[in-house]
């Protein structure tokens, strides 16, 4: 944090506590960094209030603002856009007429 914004985590947790971020939700917290003229950048001031949300206990690591953990897959396929759709359709059926929960 320090080499990136120029100040080390326990003053960014200073100013935002000042600020009365942490009974901010994330977005207002992320919007306050640049109104208020700290940050105008936004994946920094992601990667601020990220470290903040970890550090105060509202988040814990990998845990996104919505309080899951989400995660992805990606697998390359040969063939065309319709082969491998079709391919994909063959093993996850019609989700149209899936009888799984939601």
């Amino acid at each position: 944090m320090q080499e990136t914004t120029g100040r080390a985590m326990d003053d960014w947790i200073a100013i935002l506590d000042q600020a009365g971020a942490r009974e901010l939700p994330h977005n207002d917290i992320w919007r306050w960094l640049a109104d208020a003229g700290h940050v105008a950048e936004g994946s920094i001031r992601e990667a601020i209030v990220i470290a903040y949300e970890q550090q105060i206990g509202p988040r814990e690591m990998r845990q996104s603002r919505y309080g899951d953990y989400p995660a992805n897959v990606s697998k390359a396929l040969k063939g065309t856009m319709d082969d491998v759709l079709q391919r994909w359709l063959e093993l996850v059926g019609d989700i149209r007429h899936s009888t799984a929960p939601t």
